[in-house]
């Protein structure tokens, strides 16, 4: 720690010197004379512009060009007077000498070189232990040295700072371009293991280029000579070509860099860098540097190459601190469409303008800008859009689908129209979008707060298992992803993550389901990704998404199918209302049926109109089987009372079966007789025994022999059967009556059931006997099942298990 800050103390020292030489340097500027282009005596015999090529000779010495000129002058001072001899006159013009650089230049110099300054200490304070950081506050530092210390004047300050502020812009000019390459080796990543050697001969380049400029530098101030200017513009000329080979060098490392790159985080501060490149560095080399090796002049104005290179601090200081800080790949594709859109429309304006000018009189000029300008903004707008798409699929093509597939992505979870298809449209499409190593989606099961997979890519291992949800331990809100360290990007928020827990269940990073009013519904759990890269922010903010309308999702599929579930609990409320009317119905009318038999033969005996025994007991018979028959409907309407409310009890215990079929024939001989019922018995010779409920057992076969005759009006045969089975022991009740359609067997079972009107012809009663029979078969662990066919008749099984007897 006490050599970190000993370092920036002595960083901090440097930092303080060279800026007191860039304040010395810019002085330099503020005094450095330049001479009027425009003087009327000179415009008598030349209307034009003057520039430097037209200068043959200055105070009697030759100058072939700007540079001479410009180094002859700064030995000069404002206001003073020079002659001038022009190629294109024999006479001398006299001409007093003005500021080189205007006010609004000066402050541009300023701004930029304050922005370089300032951008190389932040870089730096803020990435101390980074040797690139390292790097680039000196590349800032030294360019901003070039801006302030650049061919100052020496005429009005002592010489020995002139000689230094100009010794420190050639060490500057020398050795910013190796400090460019030495950045571009290790940002963002180390390339070239063995670079110490490279770097080694790249300063070295530059150290010689720095003594051998000022030793030229120091012949030109001491005497100036054409000789003398010549041999410095010659050597100044070959450090630009210099400077030049290695920024086009450095753009060809940051290109491999990018089209090698894996991660997205790489790749964006590789962009970030490149623009900064094209818009200062390449700018600087292309518009100025080459134009001046070739055509001995810049294509454009100095003051416009420090704009653009005001550039390389603020992008380069992004792609380092926080590359996330704008979407560079938006801004890249709106620098391209607003040019391409502007300038089109300005030809197109320009264009227009030149036609309406031959065609038509100048005078109506300002109609035609006028309509010029509203079509202009009338176009503006759909040209636009054309060309964004245009250039969005042709030079953006692998961002712009990604974008296409997200938005195809969430609005195929909006549309989901089950918590399992939202579960597997989750998992699906984010392994297509992100490839990942496993992705699953977990549900949280209320109320038990139970965690279970419902989807899921490599998850097998969780498969079937359950997780207690205990959100009270938790030591976080759920407000962010959860995800293990060096997974995720530095600067993207996440919550640190139990590496234990997470590497136990090979879990990367947690989503969790969360709706806007903190409601939690489940859990997207990611492993790593394929590519083995760390999740960037783009990442985070895609699946950060996806489970939020996941959430939406969710808490929409609950509430839909809360309205339906009371939809349809208020139509089996009325359903269940009907039946019951219907019930109440036929009870009365069941009730009343055998009541009204007893009440009559009981009048008759009491009469003792019968006069005979054996009348008397044909009548007591008939008193005595509908007493039987309305105590079993209301044993039936007892029994289901306590099926439905739950407290039905069931005594068991060894069973013989031959004696229960045998007793509910006797039970069942006076109905099977009053109806013309044939009752045909068939029971194996040895006893089959169960164990169970006696009386449950008799009612069961009672209702099921009750239900043959309601439905068995022409042919009135039934079939009684007992039968050993294996492991199991039926009880057969059969019948040819009417039948039972395939589509009413699965309904016969359920309570209150009503019968279609074809069956309703045949049979009254409240509805309850077969459901009594399918909960007497449950308790017993048996089963029920019926055979039937239209017209044939049915047959009816009970099926009991025996394992228990070994007779």
């Amino acid at each position: 720690m006490e050599t970190q800050f000993s370092n920036k103390k002595f960083i901090l020292i440097v930092d303080a010197v060279i800026i007191l030489l860039c304040i010395a340097g810019f002085y330099q500027l503020v005094v450095k004379p330049g001479f009027p282009t425009n003087i009327s005596n000179v415009k008598e015999i030349y209307p034009y512009e003057i520039s430097a090529d037209s200068i043959v000779s200055i105070n009697g010495i030759n100058v072939s060009d700007a540079e001479e000129l410009e180094i002859f002058l700064n030995r000069m001072s404002i206001e003073d007077s020079v002659n001038i001899k022009f190629s294109f006159s024999e006479r001398k013009f006299l001409f007093p000498l003005i500021s080189f650089y205007s006010v609004q230049e000066l402050i541009i110099i300023t701004i930029v070189g304050l922005l370089f300054i300032f951008s190389g200490i932040f870089v730096l304070l803020k990435c101390f232990n980074q040797t690139y950081a390292h790097i680039f506050h000196w590349s800032c530092f030294a360019t901003a040295a070039i801006m302030f210390m650049s061919w100052g004047s020496q005429g009005q300050i002592p010489e020995w700072i002139g000689l230094i502020t100009h010794t420190g812009y050639h060490a500057a000019y020398s050795f910013v371009p190796a400090s460019i390459l030495h950045f571009t080796l290790l940002f963002p990543k180390k390339k070239i293991v063995n670079r110490k050697h490279l770097l080694l001969v790249l300063y070295s380049i530059s150290a010689l280029f720095t003594i051998s400029l000022s030793i030229r530098f120091i012949f030109v101030f001491i005497e100036y000579s054409e000789i003398t200017a010549k041999n410095y513009i010659l050597l100044l000329g070959l450090a630009r070509y210099y400077i030049g080979i290695i920024i086009i060098i450095a753009i060809g490392i940051f290109v491999h860099s990018y089209t090698s790159a894996k991660e997205t985080s790489e790749k964006k501060k590789l962009l970030w860098l490149m623009l900064g490149f094209l818009m200062g560095p390449f700018a600087y080399a292309t518009l100025w540097i080459l134009p001046y090796s070739v055509i001995n002049r810049p294509l454009i104005p100095e003051i416009f190459v420090i704009l653009l290179m005001s550039s390389v601090p603020i992008t380069f200081a992004i792609s380092i601190i926080k590359y996330n800080l704008m979407d560079i790949h938006l801004l890249l594709k709106r620098g391209v469409v607003y040019s391409i859109v502007i300038s089109s429309i300005l030809i197109i304006y320009i264009i227009g303008l030149a036609f309406f000018a031959s065609e038509v009189m100048s005078a109506e000029y300002p109609t035609f800008s006028i309509i010029g300008v509203i079509v202009v903004v009338i176009i503006f707008q759909p040209v636009k859009m054309k060309v964004q798409k245009f250039v969005d699929k042709k030079f953006f093509r692998v961002h712009y689908d990604f974008r296409i597939a997200i938005k195809s992505f969430l609005k195929e979870i909006n549309e989901s129209n089950s918590i399992e298809q939202l579960a597997s449209i989750l998992v699906t499409r984010t392994n297509e979008l992100i490839p990942l190593t496993k992705v699953g989606f977990f549900i949280l099961k209320e109320p038990e707060n139970y965690i279970s997979l419902i989807a899921h890519i490599n998850f097998d291992l969780l498969v079937g298992r359950s997780v207690k949800f205990q959100k009270g331990k938790l030591k976080t809100d759920l407000s962010l992803p959860i995800a293990l360290p060096n997974i995720v990007e530095a600067g993207v928020k996440v919550e640190l993550a139990d590496v234990n827990v997470f590497r136990r269940w090979g879990m990367s990073v947690i989503f969790p389901i969360k709706s806007s009013s903190k409601k939690v519904y489940g859990f997207f759990v990611l492993g790593n990704k394929k590519s083995e890269t760390l999740f960037n922010a783009e990442d985070i903010d895609l699946l950060n998404n996806a489970a939020a309308n996941a959430a939406s999702t969710i808490e929409r599929i609950k509430l839909q199918e809360e309205v339906i579930r009371e939809h349809l609990e208020t139509e089996r409320l009325e359903e269940l209302n009907k039946m019951k009317s219907y019930f109440v119905s036929s009870v009365s009318h069941e009730l009343k049926t055998p009541l009204t038999s007893i009440k009559v033969f009981t009048d008759l005996l009491k009469g003792g109109v019968t006069g005979e025994d054996q009348k008397s007991n044909e009548y007591l018979d008939i008193i005595d089987g509908e007493s039987d028959r309305l105590t079993r409907l209301i044993n039936n309407v007892l029994n289901y009372s306590k099926i439905e409310k739950g407290i039905k009890e069931y005594n068991f215990e060894k069973v013989e079966l031959n004696e229960v079929i045998n007793h509910v024939h006797t039970c069942m001989r006076y109905v099977l007789k009053i109806n013309g019922f044939d009752a045909k018995i068939s029971i194996p010779e040895k006893l089959q025994y169960v164990y169970a409920d006696r009386d449950s057992i008799i009612e069961a076969v009672i209702n099921l022999i009750s239900n043959s005759i309601k439905y068995s009006k022409n042919e009135k045969e039934i079939t009684i059967a007992l039968k050993d089975c294996e492991n199991y022991k039926w009880i057969i009740v059969e019948d040819r009556g009417i039948g039972i359609s395939n589509e009413v067997q699965a309904k016969i079972f359920e309570p209150f059931y009503q019968a279609d009107n074809r069956e309703k012809q045949y049979a009254d009663g409240a509805g309850l006997g077969l459901s009594i029979v399918k909960n007497i078969m449950d308790a017993h662990k048996g089963s029920i099942e019926v055979e039937s066919e239209l017209g044939k008749g049915s047959k009816f099984i009970l099926k009991f298990p025996s394992e228990k007897f070994n007779e």
